[in-house]
């Protein structure tokens, strides 16, 4: 099937390197995006490893790719960076978020780790497909926090689960069987500094996803940008 797509990844307005890595292989239909931590130089070995690594598992598939690959893409990068970490004491307890979307014949795969996310447009709504894994989010859904509480909760960033940072690491998957009419894939760079309702109307009102994806940076660096931010918005 024919994609349209766009992506833009940029530093922001605080930060003076980017740690997000993203790589986009348009006819396997693949989509990466991983976003680092560990400090200035870890970060960015750490979504890198991670983007080059779940692409090269994948591309090694010569058959339609399954959940179970997509897992093993995440463990094998997962793999990489904790055994790169423990051989470079400036690299120790790196790491990153990762989402991974394949579209294969009208449907969409979907493995992630961390608080980068997956949206869907659809009929207009805006849904979010993935589930951040992270502190604030757990209280969230125990009903400790509200959403608006959980916005300047000092532990914000606190992530439950990340890519490398322990020698193994629990994947969740996702199928979507209709993709609707836009699928945005970020970094916690634009969650933080632009609301859903805005993400909504952006993504409904642009036709041209790099117009979508260029409006979603410029939106979240007018906000503040404290983070860098990427962003990939894929139109089917």
């Amino acid at each position: 099937m024919a994609l349209r797509f766009g992506m833009k990844s940029d530093v922001g307005k605080k930060r003076t390197n980017n740690e997000d890595s993203y790589r986009i292989i348009i006819d396997r239909g693949i989509f990466v995006i991983a976003d680092g931590m560990g400090g200035h130089r870890g970060g960015e070995v750490a979504s890198s490893i991670a983007v080059r690594i779940i692409c090269e598992q994948l591309q090694e598939i010569t058959e339609r790719i399954e959940e179970n690959d997509i897992r093993e893409a995440l463990f094998a990068a997962n793999k990489r960076i904790f055994e790169t970490a423990l051989k470079d004491p400036s690299l120790f307890r790196m790491g990153t978020t990762a989402i991974v979307t394949v579209i294969q014949n009208h449907e969409a795969l979907i493995g992630h780790v961390g608080d980068s996310r997956v949206y869907r447009l659809i009929r207009g709504e805006l849904e979010r497909i993935t589930t951040d894994h992270s502190l604030v989010f757990q209280l969230v859904s125990e009903g400790k926090l509200t959403e608006a509480e959980a916005k300047d909760h000092p532990n914000r960033n606190a992530l439950l689960r990340a890519i490398g940072v322990d020698r193994s690491v629990d994947v969740d998957c996702i199928v979507l069987e209709e993709l609707g009419d836009r699928l945005l894939m970020c970094t916690d760079g634009l969650t933080e500094m632009v609301d859903d309702t805005v993400i909504r109307t952006i993504l409904d009102t642009t036709d041209d996803p790099q117009d979508a994806c260029n409006e979603l940076v410029d939106t979240a660096n007018e906000n503040g940008g404290i983070d860098n931010t990427t962003v990939i918005v894929i139109a089917p």
